[in-house]
């Protein structure tokens, strides 16, 4: 995060992208119902939702699903400090008043790429428009999405956030409503090793380009073919910055002339 620096980045994390559903009608014609004539008498699918969704973190982001956490690799950490970021340059950039982990700058660049984190995205069927509507929508959805870290799988993740949610509706909120958890879309974790050959000379090359030798980081967004490159070719796998404004083609050619340099069978 930040752009005092150039960055090569040797990881991505994963993502779970989930919707829970949540029916409170037997009958697929019927979307909603008048507040003023059954409110208080229905278990409005809303507020089962709405539910659910508070018990997925608690107030400082922890994801509360059991078993989530297992496999995330302990005493990993960034290779060097130099990548933490710019407090008030990242608070700047967001226009918020306040970041979490209390501003500190390294336990924000962990939550950033080196752990998992929870993210609720939206609300489907419920009204959105200008105006007043006094209307129980009987038919809700939400979503929201995971970001995975290394040793973590979507199958499992899937898994347990499936159980707590049916859990978590069956008895503690103990509504009749039906709900229905779906994974829609997801995306393993990809992390290359550090010194790698091929990350040393995507470093050179940036050096070469850029007059500074970048430092070697990890992103907090995610990528599907990244992971799925690296295990069907079983080489290594190297993200370079090929921004136009950072002579992206020199950095590229720069590269390639690195690695015709290594003395090691490539891929």
């Amino acid at each position: 995060p930040g752009t005092r620096f150039p960055c090569v980045i040797y990881g991505l994390r994963g993502l779970c992208y989930f919707t829970v559903e949540v029916t409170g009608t037997d009958d697929p014609s019927h979307s909603d119902a008048h507040s003023g004539v059954y409110g208080g008498v229905l278990y409005e699918p809303m507020g089962d939702l709405l539910f659910l969704l508070n018990c997925l973190v608690d107030e400082r982001g922890k994801i509360l699903v059991p078993g989530v956490l297992d496999d995330v690799l302990r005493g990993e950490e960034p290779p060097s400090r130099d990548v933490e970021p710019d407090v008030e340059e990242l608070r700047s950039t967001l226009a918020v008043s306040r970041l979490a982990h209390k501003e500190d700058s390294r336990r924000l660049l962990l939550h950033i790429a080196w752990l998992p984190s929870l993210t609720v995205h939206a609300v489907e069927g419920a009204w959105s428009g200008p105006g007043a509507r006094t209307t129980v929508p009987l038919r809700v959805k939400g979503h929201f999405s995971v970001r995975l870290v290394p040793n973590q799988t979507p199958d499992k993740v899937c898994l347990r956030f499936t159980e707590y949610l049916n859990k978590v509706h069956r008895h503690f909120r103990r509504s009749p409503n039906a709900i229905r958890v779906e994974l829609t879309s997801s995306a393993l974790p990809w992390v290359q090793d550090p010194d790698d050959p091929h990350l040393g000379a995507a470093q050179r090359a940036v050096r070469t380009v850029l007059g500074e030798r970048p430092t070697l980081t990890r992103g907090g967004g995610s990528s599907k073919m990244a992971a799925v490159l690296q295990r069907a070719t079983g080489g290594s796998l190297v993200a370079l910055p090929l921004d136009l404004d950072m002579g992206g083609l020199k950095v590229l050619a720069a590269y390639l002339h690195e690695v015709g340099q290594l003395d090691t069978n490539w891929h």
